[in-house]
């Protein structure tokens, strides 16, 4: 996966940062990366809730996974959000700390983070297929997308 520096790195040039400011005018594209932050926000918010949540004997093995979980999304909002303000997007981002997992039933806590975690790779998926991004935002995000994958594949396997 690629970082948010080396990314930048990539696009310090004049050209490619022409090349992200105009695609980035789109309406398109500034709602589809708000809609990106905005479910990477609010699985980061779910994981998060679960993770301070969970009592089980599994929680030795799964309370770190959580931690290191919504620490990635939040990270992965992160870097979209400076990329949506380095593009001069305007970018309305409300963190909802609403969201919560009133849960304590454990199943119940990995199914609503799983839930979330679909909810991005959804988001991801529509993103990627309905607008033009340059090639290093589409390689950004498609190891974000394997990353998500690689995150619901854990919950699944945690939960049989």
């Amino acid at each position: 996966m690629i970082t948010f520096r080396e990314y930048l790195k990539q696009v310090s040039s004049e050209s490619q940062k022409s090349e992200i400011n105009e695609a980035a005018i789109n309406e398109e594209v500034q709602a589809s990366l708000q809609a990106i932050v905005d479910a990477l926000i609010d699985a980061g918010n779910v994981t998060q809730t679960a993770h301070w949540n969970l009592r089980s004997s599994a929680f030795v093995a799964i309370h770190p996974w959580f931690g290191e979980t919504y620490d990635a999304l939040f990270s992965m909002a992160d870097t979209v959000a400076e990329q949506i303000k380095i593009a001069n997007i305007n970018l309305m981002v409300t963190v909802n700390r609403g969201t919560t997992v009133a849960a304590t039933d454990e199943q119940e806590l990995f199914s609503r983070v799983k839930s979330s975690l679909e909810g991005v790779k959804y988001t991801l998926e529509g993103a990627m297929s309905d607008i033009t991004l340059s090639r290093t935002l589409q390689n950004l995000l498609d190891g974000w997308m394997a990353d998500i994958e690689k995150m619901i594949w854990f919950i699944e396997a945690s939960t049989k």
